[in-house]
């Protein structure tokens, strides 16, 4: 779109089109073989690393439902305790 509002030529356009083209694909394949190596390299810490993580999450999530639990229910008391106007008890 931008091409074609700026008028550049096909040939231009093509050629700059094909080098970004190889370029991403050198990257790409480049940053997926470095990753890969890493990977092997490091598989043994692969499992313990994802329990871990995993485990983390689940404790925050439980600690994080926990709190909120507890704000709602001191907010159900507070509520609770207010006197409402025109009411006597």
């Amino acid at each position: 779109v931008v091409a074609g509002t700026l008028a550049m030529p096909v040939r231009r356009y093509a050629r700059y089109t094909v080098i970004g083209a190889v370029v991403w694909a050198l990257v790409y394949v480049g940053l997926g073989s470095a990753a890969s190596a890493a990977v092997r390299g490091s598989a043994h810490l692969l499992g313990p690393t994802v329990t871990a993580v995993a485990v983390s999450g689940l404790a925050v999530a439980l600690v994080v439902r926990t709190v909120h639990r507890r704000r709602a229910a001191r907010a159900e008391a507070a509520e609770a305790s207010v006197p409402t106007p025109g009411r006597r008890g």
